[in-house]
């Protein structure tokens, strides 16, 4: 197993992009539902049969990160360069992320930032949450800024 600590490029900023964007898809429904009936249906499942068309910037700001110190908890972020998605099999890297960075910017931007690595190779982006860690990898312990192994 291994683990990477990461230290960003100083230069390097975050930035937050809301767009606007139109969503449209034609469906075949029966004789039996109605416009309103339909739209409830399938205004929660945006998958890839959706077209988006029209984006229009609506705001780009800059977001302060927050200030770490190495006693931090981490999450610990499950990775991989060869991988793209899909079924995962084989021995990951682990990358520790502070939690206030991931609560404020976002796994995918944190883990960006902090790696300089596209996130489409995190592994467990849905279930990271949980057990906390040092920088290093060691068990978090709260209290204090250091951390103690067990």
């Amino acid at each position: 197993m291994h683990t990477d600590t990461f230290q960003p490029d100083p230069a390097a900023r975050i930035f937050q992009v809301v767009l606007q964007v139109r969503i449209a898809r034609n469906l075949v429904v029966g004789p039996q539902e109605n416009a309103q009936q339909v739209g409830e249906r399938h205004a929660q499942v945006l998958d890839w049969r959706w077209e988006a068309s029209g984006a229009q910037l609506v705001e780009c700001r800059q977001i302060a990160l927050p200030t770490s110190a190495p006693g931090d908890p981490c999450y610990d972020i499950e990775y991989d360069q060869a991988y793209w998605g899909g079924l995962y099999s084989n021995v990951p890297e682990h990358a520790y992320l502070p939690v206030a960075l991931i609560e404020a910017v976002g796994l995918e931007a944190a883990f960006e930032w902090l790696s300089g690595q596209d996130p489409v190779h995190i592994i467990n982006s849905d279930s990271y949450e949980g057990e906390l860690f040092t920088a290093e990898g060691a068990p978090w312990e709260e209290g204090g800024t250091e951390a103690r192994q067990r």
